[in-house]
């Protein structure tokens, strides 16, 4: 499949086979960390990016001033998701964090 310039997604269905409404790449990743969180509560943290070099996916700190980040909460604390990625980073990390769950785990974007 290739996408136009500015093509955006408009659902997501989650490994489970449900499917969530999204606008932006940036909800694919938050969704898909959300899930994935839910599925392995003991994920260590922080856990860091694909680029694994020093920015955290998922922390407990929470992301400088000016740095995009969406918050939940992990086993009753603030946990922060990194998303201030481009949209091709949003997706790599989404693949990155899928990677948590067992093979079988898929998603599929629409559009």
């Amino acid at each position: 499949m290739v996408l136009t310039p500015g093509q955006k997604p408009t659902a997501l269905q989650l490994p489970d086979g449900s499917v969530v409404p999204i606008k932006t790449w940036k909800d694919v990743l938050v969704q898909l960390s959300l899930y994935v969180i839910q599925q392995r509560p003991l994920t260590p943290i922080p856990h860091l990016d694909k680029a694994g070099k020093k920015t955290a996916l998922f922390s407990w700190n929470k992301p400088k001033e000016g740095i995009g980040y969406k918050e939940t909460t992990l086993h009753g604390r603030p946990l922060y998701i990194h998303t201030n990625y481009s949209a091709a980073s949003c997706v790599a990390n989404a693949l990155h964090v899928l990677r948590l769950l067992p093979d079988t785990a898929v998603a599929a974007v629409a559009f």
